[in-house]
């Protein structure tokens, strides 16, 4: 069975506070990648989804990552306006897996914030470069899986070329069309 995580009430209402101004649908974007490159898709590609997703529904984008993701987050923010934030270090795991929880759709490198928005039950789009999503990817029938690799292998060095040519095959167009066809998805 997959996994299922409920968060705290108080942590849930701490992190619709943190949510309250950002317009809705929220899309959740989760930019980094504790294996450092070879599972990070590029920047500008979430950048250019996080801008469609406002396009078409003229919701709100947050960022969410790690303290070491806080650069990363705020630069892809800039320009965003009040349809961004970013959580990026602001939270710790219970409030982050809260924040996942608040959002409408998430999405998501090969990561554990990808595996902890599968957990909770937020609908996700997952970018895949070389490992094997059928091994290792997300645990949940809201997910949907984006990859374009000739091989697929669970042991991928940090900085694989191989993995990250497979994962700037996927274009942001394919990106965006995913993520809002999972959003109809779950009305």
């Amino acid at each position: 069975p997959s996994p299922e995580l409920e968060p705290a009430v108080d942590d849930i209402q701490q992190a619709e506070s943190l949510l309250r101004d950002l317009p809705t649908p929220r899309l959740g974007c989760i930019p980094g990648a504790a294996r450092g490159p070879s599972k990070q898709w590029p920047g500008e590609r979430f950048l250019e989804v996080a801008r469609g997703w406002i396009h078409h529904t003229g919701g709100g984008v947050c960022w969410l990552g790690t303290p070491d993701d806080v650069d990363l987050c705020h630069t892809l923010n800039q320009g965003l306006g009040k349809q961004g934030c970013s959580l990026a270090g602001k939270t710790s795991l219970p409030l982050f897996t809260a924040a996942l929880k608040s959002l409408d759709q998430v999405l998501a490198n090969d990561s554990g914030g990808m595996h902890l928005a599968a957990a909770i039950g937020t609908p996700l789009v997952a970018v895949f470069g070389s490992t094997d999503p059928y091994k290792t990817g997300p645990l949940s029938d809201k997910a949907v899986i984006l990859q374009h690799a000739d091989t697929r292998n669970r042991s991928i060095p940090r900085t694989s070329v191989e993995a990250q040519r497979a994962l700037e095959a996927v274009s942001a167009a394919e990106g965006l069309k995913a993520v809002l066809a999972n959003f109809d998805l779950g009305r």
